[in-house]
């Protein structure tokens, strides 16, 4: 465990990692933000895997306003692919998604909620369902079955 032996200690690693610049439209409003991408390779397993490193990262401040990066990146999926974006709000508690997923069925888009029946929590799919703008209301399997449906017809 630990920091690689490839790595001297006295070396900050993050910062040498490069940062992506991007803009960000959120209701008429432009903000320049600067990011680092993370890639992780996963195979047997990486789900958990995957989970248990995301469960240990800090959610950042909570005296900022709430964070909501499903809405973010369904808004952009909207703008940027209109009636070719597809929308898909799993379990998840809260309601970060919903407005975004909105902004998809708006822009002609499909969405999908995972279903009551099959969620760990229901809050987010619930708050998408409410809104009335989902398409279809299915367990992950049949989610898939159907994403592969869709792709057979558009291509």
């Amino acid at each position: 465990m630990g920091r690689s032996t490839n790595i001297p200690k006295s070396v900050p690693v993050w910062r040498n990692f490069q940062s992506v610049d991007c803009v960000v439209r959120h209701k008429g409003n432009k903000k320049r933000m600067s990011f680092t991408i993370v890639g992780i390779g996963a195979s047997a397993g990486g789900l958990e895997s995957f989970s248990e490193l995301i469960a240990r990262i800090p959610a950042g401040d909570p005296a900022e306003k709430p964070h909501r990066p499903v809405d973010v990146l369904f808004h952009s999926l909207a703008q940027q692919r209109g009636p070719n974006a597809i929308g898909i709000i799993l379990s998840g508690s809260g309601s970060d998604g919903a407005k975004g997923i909105q902004a998809i069925k708006q822009a002609g888009g499909i969405t999908f909620a995972q279903d009551e029946s099959s969620a760990l929590f229901f809050g987010m799919p619930s708050c998408a369902i409410k809104i009335g703008c989902v398409d279809f209301i299915l367990a992950p399997k049949e989610i898939a079955q159907e994403l592969i449906r869709i792709s057979r017809h558009h291509t």
